[in-house]
């Protein structure tokens, strides 16, 4: 297995594990993205099997690399896949999510409030928590933490809806 990189400023980090089969040497190759999604092995449940830890870096979109928050991404490798298992750990999600609002209550007028409330609401997706998401966003509205961000829809009700738009093309939103 490799853990290959660019080195650039915000990009980008990828894994190549080789397995052998059928006399032959068969790559398979998984894109973690920026720096801050290089993987962690971690034996999370105990199976003497590491599971990748990382980060989904698709929410750098939302921010042009200014102010990036992003909900947690765990990863397993089997017989030549790796496959998303987030959804299997939500205490890790919850942590996660956790962390994201402890900093959004702390620095709601910094002009981040829009991108940690993106990552938070996607972990509360992955929860299955639909309602508490919505409703953090909308008092977030209502408070006026919307109204200031880097990057995307201007308008804090039109930035509301894009952000639904990319967590449903990114599965957050099934």
């Amino acid at each position: 297995a490799l853990l290959l990189t660019w080195g650039g400023t915000y990009c980008c980090y990828w894994s190549r594990v080789y397995r052998f089969v059928a006399g032959r040497y068969i790559a398979s190759v998984h894109w973690w993205g920026d720096n801050q999604a290089r993987p962690r092995l971690r034996d999370l449940n105990g199976d003497r099997r590491p599971e990748l830890v990382s980060v989904d870096s698709r929410f750098a979109a939302l921010t042009s690399h200014v102010y990036v928050f992003t909900p947690i991404q765990i990863w397993s490798y089997a017989s030549g896949r790796f496959t998303d298992v987030t959804r299997r750990y939500p205490r890790r999600i919850e942590g996660n999510a956790r962390r994201l609002w402890r900093y959004y209550a702390t620095h709601r007028r910094n002009r981040t409030a829009r991108y940690v409330l993106a990552a938070w609401a996607a972990d509360q997706y992955l929860l299955g928590r639909p309602r508490i998401a919505e409703r953090g966003l909308q008092f977030a509205l209502r408070r006026g933490d919307l109204n200031q961000g880097v990057g995307g829809p201007h308008d804090p009700r039109a930035y509301l809806r894009s952000l639904k738009r990319f967590l449903r093309n990114t599965g957050y939103i099934r």
